[in-house]
């Protein structure tokens, strides 16, 4: 069986069991900007007896209600 196939099947049992659940409107949360992040941070951590190594790179993105979002993912 495929991983689509069992997505699939997944889909349809969450969509059985669930049927009954009423259907609320979801609240807009309101967050405040992220703060402008200056210079670079590395942290470290030396475990040598660790088994695996996970990097994370990442940055602040566009705003989502900004209207050049649309232009920069061209």
């Amino acid at each position: 069986m495929s991983a689509i196939s069992r997505a699939a099947d997944m889909e349809k049992q969450l969509a059985t069991a669930f049927a009954a659940w009423p259907v609320k409107p979801a609240r807009a949360v309101a967050l405040a900007d992220a703060p402008e992040v200056k210079g670079r941070k590395l942290l470290l951590v030396d475990k040598p007896d660790s088994t695996q190594t996970y990097f994370r790179i990442g940055n602040i993105g566009i705003a989502r209600s900004n209207p050049d979002r649309c232009s920069s993912r061209s």
